[in-house]
C-alpha cells in the first residue's frame, strides 16, 4: 500500500488522487459561516489567486457547482463562500438571494444570521486537525477528553437511589462517534 493510500495522517500533497472535496466544501461552508455575516476585517485582508495559495482550480470549480447546487435546489436562500490561506483572500462568490421575496442578489456586504453552527464548526476543526496529523481515529477520546473518563449511564432507580453502570467495557475511540 502506497503512502497515498494509506490512512491519511498528514495533509494530502496536490495532485493525490485521494479526493478533498468534503473538506473543501466544509471549509467553504465555515468560511460562509464565519465571514458571510458581514465582518469588516475580512474586507481588509489583500487578495490572491487560488492557484498561488495552493488551491486546485478543478476542485474550487467542483465546490463552486456544489455550493450553487444547494441555492438551485432551495436548500439555501443564498450563501456567501470565501476561501482564505494564509492570511489572503483566495475565492470569493456569492450565490442565491439574501431576500427571496424581493429578489435582491446575496451580497458581499450581506449580514447573515447564524444560528446551531457548532457542530458544523466543530466538525470542521476536528477535520483540519486530522488532517494535519495531530490525532488519529483510534486514539481513545479520554485523552483529549479526560472528563469522560470512567464515564457511567443511568439504568435504573431513582433520583434519590440511582442505579449507574459504566459505559463500556472497552475504550471509546473518535472512530465510534
Amino acid at each position: 500500500m502506497n503512502s497515498a493510500s494509506a490512512f491519511p495522517l498528514r495533509p494530502r500533497l496536490y495532485g493525490e488522487s485521494a479526493s478533498r472535496t468534503p473538506l473543501l466544501v466544509g471549509l467553504t461552508l465555515l468560511s460562509a459561516i464565519l465571514l458571510g455575516g458581514g465582518l469588516s476585517a475580512w474586507a481588509q485582508l489583500p487578495s490572491t489567486s487560488p492557484s498561488r495559495v495552493g488551491f486546485d482550480a478543478d476542485r474550487l470549480e467542483v465546490t463552486h457547482a456544489t455550493v450553487k447546487r444547494f441555492v438551485d435546489e432551495g436548500k439555501h436562500a443564498g450563501l456567501i463562500t470565501l476561501l482564505a490561506r494564509d492570511g489572503k483572500i483566495a475565492d470569493v462568490q456569492m450565490y442565491g438571494y439574501r431576500d427571496l421575496e424581493k429578489k435582491l442578489l446575496m451580497t458581499r456586504d450581506t449580514i447573515c444570521r447564524v444560528y446551531s453552527m457548532s457542530k458544523i464548526i466543530t466538525s470542521v476543526g476536528v477535520l483540519a486537525l486530522l488532517e494535519d496529523g495531530r490525532f488519529n481515529l483510534e486514539d481513545p477520546i479520554t485523552t483529549y477528553l479526560p472528563e469522560l473518563k470512567d464515564l457511567k449511564v443511568f439504568t435504573a432507580g431513582t433520583v434519590d437511589a440511582p442505579h449507574h453502570h459504566q459505559a463500556s467495557p472497552h475504550a471509546y475511540q473518535w472512530s465510534h462517534l
